[in-house]
């Protein structure tokens, strides 16, 4: 299983304290690249946050996930026009580019020039634009991502576990490998590859002895009368070449295979019946 610490999932979290009971210095905020570059770790379970204070109070706990660092919050007209809320800038243009084509907005004179319907006109405000400005134009309509915001009590009389409050939040996260292949040197990988074709062939192999050998237990008859047939057509082959066996040679190699003394049982107690 992947091992992520709490840490991992978030670029950063802030702390705000109420303005109107701490009017200065009422924000706290960790970031993890400060943080790393600090601390040399890898992350940690959760944060502690302390500040000296004698009053009750609330706390907005805002929470940057790290998958927002290449997201974006899509704005209207934009938004409706492609049917998204949030993505990436880079999956935007690749919308707005499948939209161009599917109505056939492309100049058929200059294939660089777009020309807009009534709903591209609405976004842009423009009758025509040059594909090479799509991505500075989309850029007014592209904002950050609000942050995940947890709401809290702070209290300073009672019993501290009734104030204990838990949340579910869904965060995207990258999928870490669960296993790291280690690398080969060519000597070995050349080892490798050469031992799998030599097993692959051995596979094979035993799978077409297997076939034959479930076809001659399901129908013995017709399996021994092939196997005579061509026989009888190798040897008539045989008779009319000049460098080939004798006749006898390669009868006597076929029926000293040893699946052979069965195969004559099973035929001869089918045919008897």
């Amino acid at each position: 299983q992947n091992e992520y610490k709490f840490s991992d999932c978030f670029d950063r979290v802030v702390v705000e304290l109420d303005n109107k009971i701490y009017p200065t210095l009422n924000q706290i905020e960790w970031r993890k690249q400060d943080w790393q570059s600090v601390t040399k770790s890898n992350g940690m379970d959760g944060f502690q946050f302390e500040r000296e204070g004698n009053l009750e109070c609330k706390v907005r706990i805002q929470f940057f996930p790290s998958s927002y660092r290449n997201q974006f919050r899509v704005l209207n007209p934009l938004s409706t026009l492609l049917a998204v809320e949030k993505s990436t800038k880079t999956n935007l243009l690749n919308l707005l580019w499948n939209y161009i084509h599917l109505h056939e907005l492309i100049d058929s004179k200059n294939p660089d020039i777009i020309n807009a319907n009534d709903s591209f006109r609405k976004v842009f405000d423009t009758d025509k634009i040059e594909i090479s400005s799509l991505s500075v134009r989309i850029t007014p309509f592209l904002a950050p991502l609000n942050p995940v915001e947890v709401y809290y009590q702070i209290k300073l009389s009672g019993n501290p576990e009734e104030s204990e409050n838990c949340y579910d939040v869904d965060i995207e996260i990258d999928e870490k490998p669960a296993v790291t292949f280690p690398t080969l040197d060519k000597s070995k990988e050349a080892f490798l590859n050469s031992e799998l074709k030599k097993s692959l062939y051995q596979l094979d192999k035993h799978s077409k002895k297997r076939d034959f050998l479930v076809s001659l237990s399901s129908n013995p008859i017709n399996i021994i009368g092939e196997l005579i047939s061509e026989q009888t057509n190798d040897s008539s082959f045989q008779s009319t070449s000049k460098n080939v066996f004798s006749n006898n040679s390669l009868e006597q190699e076929v029926f000293y295979q040893p699946w052979m003394h069965d195969a004559l049982l099973k035929y001869l107690t089918e045919f008897k019946k």
